[in-house]
């Protein structure tokens, strides 16, 4: 065959080929040529596009079996980001680009409109208390410090709130320099596990001072409202967990109805629940006050019972104030709530002024009442009690007073109530107690009193609720050989009030060891005759209020002489307290008062003084004979 005709039929195969440029492989080549070598290269070109073609199918079929298992990945992996509620973001270092899916856009509260930015956008949307924690949690994983990225922010939600952001990511290094290459993560809301309180429901102290603060930086006018529940350790001790939440849900409802889109309802403490209202006006704040104080007017329903709750509201306005922060607002908020149960009249009270000063005052009396208690400062000063009949001191009431080193004697006016609030009156009354004791075995008034005298000390409220307290009183009055008889224990009515049931079992349980029991400043409590015959006592004491201005009140006159008339048919001993002038005993003893104390005859004083004391008593008779 001539080289032309062999060139024609290559040529010919070499057009036919080039249907394979355009990645046909379904064709066959064709040769009309007889020659052999022409014949046996068109063969073998037909076998290798057979070839290409068969492997072209297996590979389209690979292809299309490794997308449908990316397909069912990328669905499954949709699915656990969709449940875990997080969102992806990728981050290339090097060119400062950060990609994000839209997951990751809604969990940002202020999300980009485009799924790329860089990392100072990202920052920017951050708060800006938050931004320091972020770049220093990322710079440590970044130099190798932390094997894991890990941030929590908070992030403004364009509606006045705030949510948190859990951030986690990782980086990829080169592997032969260790430099981050790249950086892939998932972003979270847990905005409920950081600002709620699961119990009630509500927005958590945190998220309240964050509102406030913010409200407060943009220079909105607002207010603040505490409520307290004051009765609920009382309550909860009687329900059981379940009536409890019920209980607490059941406030957090009847609560939610003075709250609108304008305002905030959060839990503040145990307890304590506080609102942030969109306005700076005291008469609102007042009428907001006296609605807030209105829902305790019903019952609420726990399960099968019926309970009353009582509430206390502080409140403050915070321009009115000039509140800086969160901290000056709940703390305003807080005195005020203080000064209101630390007074008696309505059940809501508006920050003043003078309540700060107060405040200060108080933390000093506290800092001075544990330092007396550190070095025995309290000492007890005694008052005689004297018997009418004879016109000489029968016995005495001890009572607290701190000796301090630079500014003397410190009146109990000063430091009760601020040991009562702090539960230090516990410490104080066993100091007094041991002193009383102690002095009851004094051989220097078993002079004074050769036929015996009797000795009072002042209940707390806490110990006339202590289960131990009488059977610690009678040993004391063992160790020291004092007869029971002669002890006299006083307390007053609001403190057996507060848990009659309980205090009416320890004072049966003191009477039973053989000590005596005094009812203290009767006429300023409760006052009621009727519950004198439920309670185990031995003595009436009678306050001062009953006493002073009987000459020009018939009204004082005409109780009194009742309350002696019905103690005596009761068995009770009266004791009148607060007589400061001649004329006042007069009275008393013309109305059948057989005992009393006062500063007519003795302030409360000292051991060293009692013999003065005995002289003067017994010179007030001798000149009214």
């Amino acid at each position: 065959m001539n080289q032309q005709l062999l060139r024609e039929g290559i040529n010919h195969i070499a057009d036919q080929l080039c249907r394979a440029v355009d990645k046909d492989f379904t064709f066959r080549v064709q040769t009309q040529s007889s020659d052999v070598d022409l014949q046996k290269l068109s063969v073998l070109t037909n076998f290798l596009l057979e070839s290409v073609e068969e492997n072209l199918k297996s590979l389209e079929q690979n292809r299309h079996e490794l997308e449908e298992r990316v397909l069912e990945r990328t669905k499954r992996l949709d699915l656990i980001v969709k449940g875990a509620g997080v969102g992806i973001w990728e981050w290339d270092p090097v060119a400062d680009v950060v990609n994000v899916s839209t997951q990751w856009m809604g969990a940002e509260a202020r999300g980009p409109v485009d799924h790329t930015f860089d990392l100072d956008y990202w920052l920017s949307q951050i708060h800006s208390a938050d931004v320091g924690k972020f770049k220093k949690a990322l710079h440590l994983h970044l130099s190798g410090v932390s094997e894991r990225f890990q941030a929590e922010y908070r992030l403004a939600d364009g509606a006045g709130g705030y949510r948190w952001i859990l951030c986690r990511g990782v980086c990829d290094r080169h592997p032969k320099t260790g430099q981050p290459t790249w950086m892939s993560g998932t972003v979270s809301d847990i905005t409920k596990a950081r600002f709620h309180d699961k119990d009630t429901g509500l927005v958590n102290s945190q998220y309240f001072e964050l509102i406030v603060d913010e409200k407060l930086r943009r220079g909105e006018p607002m207010s603040v409202v505490l409520l307290n529940i004051a009765n609920r350790g009382l309550v909860v001790e009687n329900l059981s967990r379940h009536e409890i939440q019920s209980m607490i849900e059941t406030v957090v409802e009847r609560l939610m109805t003075k709250v609108d889109h304008h305002s905030l309802l959060g839990l503040v403490s145990v307890g304590l629940y506080g609102f942030v209202l969109p306005f700076s006006d005291q008469r609102q704040l007042a009428d907001f006050s006296r609605e807030l104080i209105s829902l305790f007017d019903e019952p609420f329903s726990i399960g099968e019972q019926r309970l009353w709750l009582t509430c206390h509201v502080g409140a403050c306005d915070l321009v009115d104030i000039q509140a800086m922060n969160a901290e000056d607002a709940l703390y305003a908020a807080q005195l005020a709530l203080r000064d209101m149960r630390s007074n008696q009249g309505s059940d809501f009270r508006l920050f003043e002024d003078s309540m700060r000063e107060s405040s200060l005052d108080r933390l000093d009396t506290e800092q001075m009442l544990r330092m007396a208690l550190r070095h025995d400062w309290v000492k007890i000063r005694l008052q005689p009690i004297v018997n009418f009949e004879d016109g000489v001191i029968s016995g005495y009431e001890a009572l607290a007073r701190i000796e301090h080193p630079k500014k003397g004697i410190i009146s109990p006016a000063r430091f009760i109530p601020v040991a009562e609030e702090t539960g230090l009156i516990r410490q104080i009354s066993e100091v007094v107690m041991k002193q009383a004791v102690a002095l009851a075995a004094d051989e220097r008034l078993k002079v004074l009193h050769p036929s015996g005298f009797t000795m009072g000390v002042n209940l707390s409220p806490l110990q006339l609720h202590d289960p131990g307290l009488p059977d610690r009183i009678a040993a004391m009055l063992a160790e020291k050989g004092v007869e029971p008889a002669r002890f006299k224990l006083e307390m007053t009515e609001s403190a057996v009030m507060a848990d009659q049931k309980s205090a009416i079992d320890i004072l049966t349980r003191l009477r039973q060891l053989g000590m005596r029991v005094a009812l203290d400043d009767f006429g300023t409590g409760y006052s009621s005759l009727a519950y004198l015959r439920q309670l185990p006592l031995d003595i009436l004491k009678v306050d001062r209020s009953l006493v002073s201005g009987l000459d020009s009140h018939p009204d004082k006159y005409a109780i009194l002489e009742m309350v002696i008339g019905l103690s005596a048919k009761l068995g009770l001993k009266v004791v009148v307290e607060g007589i400061e002038t001649e004329q006042e005993l007069l009275q008393v003893i013309a109305l059948g008062a057989q005992n009393g104390q006062g500063f007519l005859f003795a302030k409360p004083i000292t051991v060293e003084e009692l013999p003065d004391a005995h002289q003067h008593v017994a010179t007030i008779f001798a000149n009214m004979k």
